[in-house]
């Protein structure tokens, strides 16, 4: 184990993880703001 990571650098699967997450809060909170403003 003479590469180990340091605790702050992300692994490059949780940054997939938190990109994907933050694309489907967007595309959430888009969706609510359309039909939030739908009279």
């Amino acid at each position: 184990m003479a590469q180990e990571n340091p605790p702050e650098k992300l692994d490059p699967q949780d940054i997939v993880k938190l990109l994907v997450a933050l694309h489907r809060a967007m595309k959430n909170a888009d969706a609510g703001r359309a039909s939030a403003f739908k009279p």
